[in-house]
């Protein structure tokens, strides 16, 4: 009896090649036009075997996506960015209220201020034999005190601008502008659009004969176009259950027009009948 192990889709290829579960044919009396799900029966059956081709869905996926906090409690000042916003890494995204912490960062550094101009004071009375060294050092303590408050004021500060960790895209605003916050309360969710990868599930059969560098097509089902692909990093462990892995892979070359979540079918030459998993 078929187990799911996901709940994908295979539609009518090109060329007439079937994209089923070999072991639930008995379904194609229905036409091939049909939308199927996709049942993994057997290890190696999520897979299309037809004219040379072994295929299994693939699913574009940023590299790095985040989502970007509040680092502290107060009022949502700016939100500069909207959803599907172009970003740069280093470009401020957002800001809170900080009168308060600026407030506190300016008195930080007037009692700076005032404490070396004391310690310069009695540096000069004790090379006029009116001060100790006692009260040089007590001074010179206190200049480091209040240069630690100060740096703990500007990193609190600081904290009050969420600027983007990479390039990328903007893909949800969580808060809305004027909106009080707690620390950790989300912001933004953002993705590196740069650099996307192909994500594939295969049967650790396959593994007879996957490599890193093994060359793929992807057919995205958005575009309708095909893809050259590799693969470049093999998932580390197979699902004892499904007997299946992830497989990484990226697109050869630089397209433009791809957007994560795009999905379609990768499909591999298949081995010859005398190469080991054939």
């Amino acid at each position: 009896m078929c187990n799911p192990l996901m709940v994908g889709f295979a539609k009518n290829l090109s060329r007439g090649r079937k994209s089923i579960c070999r072991c639930c044919a008995s379904n194609s009396g229905r036409g091939w036009g049909v939308l199927v799900l996709v049942w993994l029966c057997h290890p190696g059956h999520l897979l299309a075997a037809g004219d040379g081709v072994w295929e299994t869905r693939a699913l574009l996926a940023a590299q790095r996506e985040t989502t970007l906090s509040s680092r502290m409690m107060g009022r949502v000042d700016k939100l500069v960015v909207k959803e599907g916003d172009a970003i740069r890494q280093g470009q401020v995204l957002a800001s809170m209220d900080c009168a308060i912490h600026e407030a506190r960062q300016a008195k930080a550094e007037a009692e700076l201020q005032a404490a070396r101009f004391k310690l310069e004071v009695q540096r000069r009375l004790e090379k006029l034999q009116s001060g100790s060294a006692l009260d040089v050092g007590l001074a010179g303590a206190e200049v480091q005190k209040y240069a630690a408050e100060l740096a703990e004021m500007r990193a609190t500060v600081g904290m009050c601008v969420i600027q983007a960790p990479f390039d990328g895209r903007v893909t949800a605003v969580k808060a809305g502008l004027h909106q009080s916050v707690a620390q950790g309360v989300p912001l933004y969710e953002i993705l590196d659009d740069t650099s996307l990868e192909v994500r594939l599930i295969v049967p650790s059969k396959w593994l007879t004969w996957l490599r890193e560098g093994t060359p793929f097509t992807v057919r995205l089902d958005e575009t309708g176009a095909d893809y050259p692909a590799k693969v470049v990093r093999i998932g580390a462990k197979i699902d004892p259950a499904s007997q299946s892995l992830s497989v990484m892979g990226a697109i050869v070359g630089k397209r433009d027009g791809l957007i994560a979540g795009m999905s379609g079918t990768a499909q591999f030459a298949a081995p010859s009948a005398g190469s080991p998993g054939s």
